[in-house]
Parts: structure tokens; C-alpha cells; sequence
């Protein structure tokens, strides 16, 4: 049988038919034999040897935080969660203080998101619950008000996320929020957006 029937179990093989179906289809008595005539051709492995490719045998797209690029991850996880939601937002002119308003169901609300820069050595991350200075090249910020900020959402290195009113974090420049603001985490609840507190 060598090389008599190559072709036809090659087209039926790669058409998806496994060995016995292609020695039943082509009348030879024992489907092992097709089986090994699949292996010489080289498009089936020996059984008990590893099936796949080695190169084949891990995702090659690996994915790591970027932290430069976690604010803007965090903006767009704050417009998803709030589209599927239905809540309405709108994105304002760079020069604004917050970054969305949203319209939870009582009038359009400012939100300032902000994503974690660190971890902390206490557990949970650290948030800078400022902004930068007009022509300012320096690390200190200034603080939010509240005519600027109604809400702040908190996104981490893991993707927990928190919608925290500004009157909670008043007077604060980083938190950590891990244990203290869980009553404020927010997560998506039958296709809405819930914010336990």
C-alpha cells in the first residue's frame, strides 16, 4: 500500500476524517495501517508523543501593565463600564479637571479617574489624589475641590475598581483603598454598574 493511496488519505485527512473513517471509505481492511501511512506522511504523530508543536506549545502573546499607559486604561474601563450600563457620559476639553461626566441617574456628575502609580508596603495601591500645576515640571500637585470634582474613579494594577465621592477624600493626596473604601468598589451586577455603599 505504500504510496498507493498518499493522495487520497491526504485530502480526506485534511478534510477532517480520522483514520478509520478514511480506511472505511477507501475499503482497506485495517485503519492502522492508515494510521501509519498519516505518520510517514507526516501529518499525524506517533501515539503516546506530544501532539502539538513545539513551537505552538505556548501563547507567544504575552501581556503585561504598562503603567505609563494605566490612566488611560482606567479612563476607558470607566466609558465601558458606564456604556454597558447605560449611563450617559460625556469626555470634556483637555483643560478640565476631571476627565468624564456621567449622568448616574441624579444629574451629570464630574469624575476625576485616577490610576494606582505603586504599591503599597501596607497592601492595596497608591492613588495621587492630585493634579499637576499649569507650566509646572514639578511632582507635587495640587489638590482637587470639590467644584472640580464630584466623584474619583480608582482603578489598580489589578483592575479593581472604586467610585469614591469627593467628600470622602476631601482633604487627602493619596490613599490607599484597598480595606477602608470597599464599601465604594465597583463592580458590573447584571449587565449594570453598582457601586455598594
Amino acid at each position: 500500500m505504500a504510496g498507493k493511496w498518499d493522495k487520497e488519505i491526504e485530502k480526506l485527512f485534511n478534510q477532517g476524517f480520522g483514520a478509520r473513517r478514511i480506511a472505511k471509505i477507501l475499503n482497506i481492511k485495517h485503519p492502522a495501517t492508515v494510521g501509519k501511512r498519516l505518520i510517514k506522511l507526516g501529518l499525524r504523530r506517533p501515539r503516546g508523543t506530544n501532539q502539538t508543536k513545539p513551537d505552538e506549545s505556548e501563547l507567544s502573546i504575552k501581556f503585561t501593565v504598562d503603567r505609563t499607559k494605566l490612566h488611560k486604561a482606567a479612563q476607558d474601563q470607566l466609558r465601558f463600564m458606564c456604556r454597558i450600563s447605560g449611563y450617559n457620559f460625556l469626555i470634556p476639553d483637555e483643560c478640565e479637571p476631571f476627565d468624564l461626566m456621567v449622568d448616574f441617574g441624579d444629574g451629570l456628575k464630574k469624575v476625576q479617574v485616577k490610576s494606582s502609580y505603586g504599591k503599597s508596603p501596607q497592601g492595596g495601591y497608591i492613588f495621587k489624589l492630585v493634579r499637576r500645576r499649569n507650566n509646572s515640571t514639578s511632582s507635587r500637585g495640587v489638590p482637587y475641590t470639590s467644584e472640580e470634582v464630584d466623584y474619583f474613579f480608582l482603578m489598580d494594577i489589578e483592575f479593581s475598581c472604586w467610585l469614591i465621592p469627593f467628600a470622602k477624600l476631601e482633604s487627602q493626596k493619596t490613599i490607599i483603598p484597598r480595606d477602608r473604601f470597599s464599601g465604594y468598589k465597583v463592580e458590573l451586577i447584571n449587565d449594570h454598574l453598582s457601586v455598594d455603599n
